[in-house]
């Protein structure tokens, strides 16, 4: 069987690539989005809260934050572990920010 149309008014569709495998298809809204969030706070603020004086009200905000939201994103993580790890990072980065922050000699930092 040939490639091309006996008929030259008949059109015929190639595919680049046959057998290439589609990318598999992700329902909206399934990704962990509180723990990315989570994760983000726990950086962001762990960061920020470096800055002198103004780092307390910072760290200890975004820290309590970054315990909730990396929290709730842990909890999920069992039925989408996209982003577990990130979960884990804001966990421990929103703990030790608000720690440190509510130490009286290490807060001036």
């Amino acid at each position: 069987m040939s490639p091309y149309p006996l008929d030259p008014r008949q059109q015929v569709y190639y595919d680049a690539n046959p057998y290439a495998q589609g990318a598999p298809y992700m329902q909206p809204g399934e990704a962990n989005t509180l723990a990315k969030t989570g994760g983000t706070l726990g950086i962001v603020g762990a960061a920020l809260s470096l800055i002198p004086l103004f780092g307390i009200f910072i760290g200890i905000i975004m820290g309590v934050l970054a315990i909730i939201f990396s929290g709730i994103g842990l909890s999920r993580s069992s039925r989408m572990p996209d982003s577990k790890g990130l979960a884990v990072a804001g966990l421990v980065l929103g703990i030790l920010t608000v720690i440190f922050k509510l130490i009286p000699g290490i807060n001036l930092l």
